[in-house]
């Protein structure tokens, strides 16, 4: 890394005015000493201890411009809290050599991350381990169960200049943002990128929508339930969805036993009687099995949208979609889980109101700097995509670099061929197949891509161990609200996983 080679280059370079340094010191101290005791001097010594002083001040300029010392913000530290250098964003002032290095000693198999500890260190991915990452684990398993899209890390890693950012000390430190909406904890810069990110792409109306930051799409659905639950009822609201429901809809529901609302079960067994109040939640694209749905209680009660799937690497873009209640995440359009940064568009200001409220008694906000990163992260996605209306146009399109939503959508076309492939002439398996549809922000015919392949099993009547037993982890589809005979598969972690 840079400040590991500025050490080696000083250690090599300095040993000589180091010791000058030091004596030059020995100077001051003895020049300051003797100051106290005699009025005057010969003039050969008084030129003895100016030269003396003169060196101190010129080792105190050299540390400046070694950064071991900064007398203050740098010129070209932008107003957004970032250093700017040739129109790219940079962190701690040091340029495009030290941020997200790709290590070669993690040997390929895993991914450099830097810190303050020891310079940073290898993250190995799934089966290798060691300080390199250069050994296979012997008892590996491969972990097919989480959906933690490293598969994006390769873009990143390839486009570091792209964005990185900084929060100066003194920044975002209020509880408040500086905002008029409803939600007073909402950055205005992640804000505007949510309205154009969904503008450039076509996937949801936001005219007429209130915003609602969130710790992930995870706590927005908790407060969509708070907030469209009332506690005048004398019973808790069904919270029900269609299986094959995301899996954590149940737990999150009943986590804290609350007396608000409680989970029902499958939407689609759901009998709807007039005196009971229900919300359906509806994930679209489907996770687990990919599929694009809608609501199916023939009711009246409010639906929530989980669309955190419908972007184009996914999905193709068929419509803008303009629900009541809308959910999106950084994590699965950007691949950036650990920011911890989703959004819901709102269309009623009281149920905005009231999921606001919820965020602010259970967290007191959301991250500020969390926020500044996934606004940031928005634009540099939003700027490689400079001729957006051209493309949905369907006339040529010359990017500077590859975009995200190409990267993705060409990584999940490469994995489904290779699944597809390996289970086609296999009778133990088989897959969901979805048609192709005109996608509106490529510009052309696409075919869906999930991030998650809903496998069954024609064979074996618990699919989950059958897989787990030739050391494969996967998701049984129970947890779904479906057969033991079905598996969700990740199809989103990262090309060094063993296949």
């Amino acid at each position: 890394t840079l400040p590991q080679l500025r050490r080696q280059s000083l250690k090599q370079n300095q040993s000589q005015p180091q010791s000058q340094d030091q004596d030059g010191q020995n100077h001051c101290l003895a020049f300051s000493k003797q100051h106290m005791v005699q009025d005057c001097s010969i003039p050969a010594q008084s030129l003895k201890y100016w030269l003396a002083a003169s060196f101190c001040l010129n080792a105190l300029c050299l540390s400046i411009l070694l950064g071991f010392s900064r007398p203050g913000r740098p010129s070209n530290w932008n107003r957004h809290g970032a250093i700017e250098d040739r129109g790219h964003l940079f962190a701690n002032g040091a340029g495009q050599g030290h941020l997200g290095l790709h290590n070669p000693h993690c040997s390929g198999q895993g991914h450099f991350e830097g810190g303050v500890v020891n310079g940073g260190q290898c993250r190995c991915y799934s089966c290798f381990t060691g300080s390199t990452c250069s050994e296979l684990a012997s008892d590996c398993t491969v972990n097919f169960d989480h959906g933690d899209p490293k598969m994006f890390e390769t873009y990143w890693s390839s486009n570091q200049d792209a964005v990185s950012t900084v929060i100066l000390g003194g920044d975002r430190m209020s509880y408040f943002s500086f905002t008029d909406g409803i939600c007073w904890f909402l950055e205005p810069s992640l804000a505007s990128e949510v309205k154009l990110m969904h503008k450039m792409v076509g996937n949801a109306v936001t005219d007429g929508y209130h915003i609602v930051v969130g710790t992930g799409s995870s706590q927005l659905i908790s407060a969509a339930l708070y907030a469209l639950s009332s506690s005048a009822h004398q019973t808790p609201v069904d919270v029900v969805s269609a299986a094959p429901f995301y899996s954590s809809y149940p737990p999150m529901t009943d986590f804290l036993k609350s007396q608000l609302h409680r989970w029902a079960g499958d939407a689609l067994s759901y009998e709807w009687e007039p005196q009971n109040m229900y919300v359906e939640l509806v994930t679209s694209p489907g996770n687990p099995d990919g599929m694009v749905h809608s609501a199916v209680v023939n009711g009246t009660g409010p639906v929530v949208y989980d669309l955190a799937y419908y972007w184009p690497h996914y999905t193709p873009i068929t419509f803008a979609a303009d629900y009541d209640i809308m959910l999106f995440t950084v994590s699965k359009t950007t691949g950036h889980a650990g920011t911890r940064i989703g959004w819901a568009l709102v269309r009623s200001a009281e149920v905005a109101k009231r999921m606001t409220k919820y965020i602010e008694l259970s967290t007191i906000g959301v991250s500020k700097d969390s926020q500044f990163r996934a606004s940031q992260i928005l634009k540099a996605i939003r700027m490689s995509y400079p001729h957006a209306e051209e493309m949905k146009m369907g006339g040529p399109y010359n990017a500077r670099q590859m975009g995200l939503f190409d990267f993705g959508y060409q990584q999940m076309e490469l994995r489904w061929e290779q699944m597809r492939h390996t289970i086609r002439d296999n009778a133990c398996f088989s897959l969901e197949t979805f048609p192709s549809e005109f996608c509106k922000f490529f510009g052309k015919a696409t075919m869906p891509h999930p991030a998650f392949a809903w496998l069954h099993c024609e064979k074996d009547e618990d699919c989950h161990s059958a897989f787990k037993a030739n050391g494969i982890l996967t998701r049984s589809g129970t947890y779904f609200g479906s057969s033991p005979k079905y598996v969700r598969i990740s199809m989103v972690d990262h090309d060094k996983v063993p296949r």
